[in-house]
């Protein structure tokens, strides 16, 4: 009870200073976002990937017709991005102009269901393959299984549909809506369950996790438990996706990417 309070307080009065529009960049069908170390953005608009300068100018696009359309896009690593393209199970690996640099199809390497994918370290990935129920560490190198998780429906005790996958070099989450985010081990051991129901996006810097919920955004400090509601100088609804890079927020509709400035 002492708990519900303070959040109930720290929603109420939140003391954020408004997150300043820096760059905003209008489209058609944008379908997903990565901002890389060096501010350039890459997202995913229809069939093409589009990647875009500090000031939201073309660079460099990449598409692949025979894929269909690309659903993730992925830049931890500006130098070699992830490109899922879900419908097909085929990952690639791009360099940092956009060029095919290694393309793994998951089907032939034993994943029959693969919905999310994200990436752990150097040349591995985590992976979510919806007819195992299970999460994968996979080296696309030595194309092995590194490390694996118990299944996701015992774990979260219900029957459930993960829709993100995130990793950081000590943990990885998986955002089950309906249960909440699942915290994991570097090696895929299951740790605890974060419990923030109907999350529709969220990411992570550090010990602190970005919420996407209703439309609004909220921070929450793993360690101390706080949360604060994020005021943005320039709300325009519809937001799809978040992202956190330093002193950025980057946010991501249908048809708007926003940049933001703390």
């Amino acid at each position: 009870m002492r708990f519900l309070l303070s959040l109930f307080l720290l929603l109420s009065f939140p003391g954020d200073t408004p997150w300043k529009l820096t760059l905003e960049v209008k489209g058609k069908n944008f379908i997903d976002m990565a901002p890389d170390q060096f501010g350039n953005i890459l997202v995913i608009e229809g069939d093409n990937l589009l990647k875009l300068d500090e000031k939201g100018k073309v660079q460099a696009t990449f598409s692949n017709p025979s894929l269909g359309s690309p659903t993730e896009i992925n830049a931890l690593d500006a130098l070699n991005p992830l490109l899922f393209y879900r419908e097909a199970n085929v990952l690639i690996t791009l360099d940092n102009r956009l060029n095919e640099s290694v393309r793994t199809n998951f089907l032939e390497e034993g994943f029959y269901d693969v919905t999310l994918v994200c990436p752990s370290d150097e040349e591995r990935v985590w992976l979510y393959d919806q007819a195992q129920d299970k999460l994968f560490r996979y080296n696309l190198i030595q194309g092995k299984i590194e490390g694996r998780s118990l299944n996701i429906t015992q774990l979260s005790g219900s029957e459930n549909k993960p829709i993100q996958l995130v990793s950081t070099f000590e943990h990885t989450y998986v955002n089950v809506p309906e249960v909440g985010i699942l915290s994991f081990t570097a090696t895929g051991a299951f740790e605890k369950v974060i419990p923030f129901k109907e999350v529709a996006y969220f990411d992570v810097d550090r010990h602190t996790l970005y919420l996407l919920k209703n439309n609004g955004i909220e921070r929450f400090e793993m360690k101390t438990k706080a949360i604060e509601k994020l005021i943005l100088s320039d709300v325009p609804g519809g937001i799809e996706r978040i992202k956190i890079r330093g002193e950025r927020l980057y946010t991501q509709g249908e048809k708007r990417l926003g940049v933001y400035q703390h």
